[in-house]
């Protein structure tokens, strides 16, 4: 895809801006974890911020890469979503199982809630999804067969 095409150009300006959302947030999670700062939406954790700010900078790559002109840009949005959505899997399954050592009534999760297990990979994989399907509709989608 040429950086004139139309389409190619709104994918690259969305996948530049969810890898400065991802950035952004993932960059506040790391210094957080630093300075021991905790709020419930940007929990301090400076391994997940880093994990974030390595998504984002996925994402930021692949709008590099097509103002270059490089026909293969758009693989970074894909493996940038696919990153999102292993992150959010590993998000829920870590929720999962402590929602259900809570309702189980073990003793470490009595104090258990929801909301100090809601990570920022779990809604910024939200912000994703519109990338994995766009990619996934323009690569996978609409080849035919041979």
């Amino acid at each position: 895809m040429a950086v004139a095409d139309k389409n190619s150009s709104g994918l690259g300006l969305y996948s530049l801006v969810v890898g400065l959302v991802y950035m952004l947030v993932g960059g506040a999670q790391f210094v957080n974890g630093f300075i021991g700062y905790e709020t419930w939406i940007v929990p301090g954790d400076w391994f997940q911020g880093l994990v974030l700010v390595i998504i984002g900078l996925v994402f930021s790559w692949g709008y590099v890469l097509m103002r270059k002109g490089d026909q293969e840009w758009d693989s970074y949005l894909a493996i940038g979503s696919l990153l999102a959505g292993i992150i959010f899997a590993l998000y829920l399954f870590m929720m999962l199982a402590n929602g259900l050592g809570w309702m189980l009534g073990f003793e470490d999760w009595l104090e258990w809630t929801f909301i100090e297990q809601f990570q920022p990979g779990l809604w910024l994989f939200i912000v994703a999804i519109p990338g994995a399907y766009l990619t996934m509709k323009e690569h996978v989608w609409n080849k035919s067969i041979p």
